[in-house]
Formats: C-alpha cells, sequence, structure tokens
C-alpha cells in the first residue's frame, strides 16, 4: 500500500487518536494525530522500512533497482517543450550560481588536475573516434551545420573563382575530415590553417594523420597557412597554380 490510509475517530474518551493502515503488515492501528506514522509496531519498520544509508546499493536492495527502473521510463520523452518546468529550474539554477553565488568562483584547478582532465577526455573521444558510424554521424551534422567562410578561406576561394574552377565547401570526406575546399574533379583537398589551432601539438599530430590516410586514399592535399596568406598572398597564388598544373590542368587555368 502506496499511501497511509487514514480515518479519524472522535469519541468522548479521546479525540486526539486516529486510526491508520499499516504499511508493512496492513493491519489497521490507532496512534496520536500529531504523530505520523507509517507502521505499527518495530517489528514492521524493521522488516518494511528501507533504510538510507552508505551500504545501501541496487545489489543488496533488489526493489532500488525497480525505483530506479520507472524514474528512468517517467524521465523518457522529457523535453523543454512537454515539461516547462524544466526551462524554469534551468534559469533558476543559472541565477543561483551567477558570480560569487557559483560555489566555484575565485577558484582555479591545478596544473595536475587539468592535465588529469584533459587525458581523460581525450582518451574518452579517441575511443568513440575509433567507431566509423560514430565518425560519420559527427561529420554529417558538423557538414549540416551553417558556416560562414572565414577571411583567409575568403581569400584562397576568390582566387579559385578567378580561374573558374569548380570547388565544394564542408564535405566530408571518407568519415575522417571536413576540408575547406574540395575540388573533386581533381580530388584535391585544401586546407586553410589557422595560426593559433594548427601550433598544437596534438592537431598537428591529426592533420599529419589526416593527410597520411587521405594520400593512401588517392587524394591530392595542400594546407595553406594563414601567416602566408596574409604576408605572402602572391606565393600562395602561385603554389595553387603549381599543384595544378601538376594535376595537369594548365589549359583551364587563366592567367591572373
Amino acid at each position: 500500500m502506496n499511501k497511509s490510509e487514514s480515518v479519524e475517530t472522535i469519541t468522548s474518551s479521546n479525540i486526539y487518536k486516529m486510526f491508520t493502515i499499516c504499511q508493512g503488515c496492513g493491519i489497521q492501528f490507532e496512534h496520536y494525530k500529531n504523530r505520523k506514522r507509517k507502521f505499527c509496531g518495530k517489528e514492521c519498520v524493521d522488516k518494511y522500512h528501507i533504510r538510507w544509508n552508505k551500504g545501501l546499493t541496487k545489489e543488496t536492495h533488489p526493489s532500488l533497482m525497480i525505483v530506479s527502473q520507472k524514474e528512468h521510463e517517467t524521465k523518457k520523452g522529457r523535453t523543454k517543450e512537454n515539461t516547462p518546468w524544466l526551462v524554469r529550474h534551468a534559469e533558476l539554477m543559472k541565477v543561483q550560481n551567477l558570480g560569487e553565488k557559483n560555489p566555484f568562483y575565485g577558484k582555479k584547478h591545478s596544473k595536475e588536475t587539468k592535465d588529469i582532465l584533459s587525458a581523460k577526455s581525450t582518451a574518452i573521444n579517441l575511443e568513440r573516434w575509433k567507431d566509423e558510424d560514430y565518425r560519420k554521424k559527427c561529420l554529417d551534422k558538423m557538414g549540416r551545420q551553417p558556416k560562414h567562410s572565414t577571411k583567409i578561406e575568403k581569400k584562397v576561394e576568390s582566387y579559385l573563382d578567378s580561374l573558374n574552377i569548380k570547388y565544394e565547401k564542408f564535405v566530408n570526406l571518407e568519415n575522417i575530415t571536413i576540408p575547406d575546399q574540395y575540388i573533386p574533379e581533381l580530388k584535391l583537398v585544401i586546407y586553410e590553417d589557422g595560426i593559433y589551432w594548427h601550433k598544437i601539438e596534438k592537431v598537428i599530430k591529426r592533420d599529419k594523420n589526416i593527410n597520411k590516410v587521405l594520400k593512401e586514399k588517392g587524394y591530392f592535399v595542400l594546407r595553406l597557412g594563414e601567416d602566408e596568406i596574409h604576408k605572402n598572398f602572391k606565393e600562395v597564388k602561385e603554389k595553387i597554380k603549381q599543384t595544378l598544373d601538376k594535376l595537369n590542368i594548365k589549359d583551364r587555368v587563366r592567367t591572373s
């Protein structure tokens, strides 16, 4: 029985007592109104009452497994649209944790903690990335997201346009990379690498690995640095031209 069923009795002898059905054995018992009780005595308490302590687990108490399963089922399909209180709760939590109210306010992780957290997240991501379906799902999602070309990408794209070269932007290639420009007719993959991200050690390793895999699959890779695009775009143009010449389309390139 989930809820205690109570029946009030008003007698001349005692107007302060009431009867309740025990949630353990189901027997009706009498008790004072100001003392709410669920069980008739110590025996039922020891036998039927769940005691919340550190030793209580799903393994030692099977009923907890049923409770957690029911909680999981009720949370399925719960979104901000069909449960407005979730939005209110999220907004309230934001307000409660702003500035000095935040328990981590003014504190910083030590270098050792940062290294540990970074190593854990890297290991998890690398393990996930091995799964081809997961990789395809992520890259397809990235490809569908609206993107805007950066300044260095626009420079290269305007030069390709001036040469009448047809290219595609942000295409998922072999479920391992999304290049900045891809010329399908020539299988030429072009990247414009930013100064900050592409000087990080793990990003350099990733780029080398991507280059290796693409070359093995018959693609041609051209990487252009942000520095050279900004400071010496004439050399970059020459570099692109030479690459196109090597791919035997010299007759299609107009002199600029």
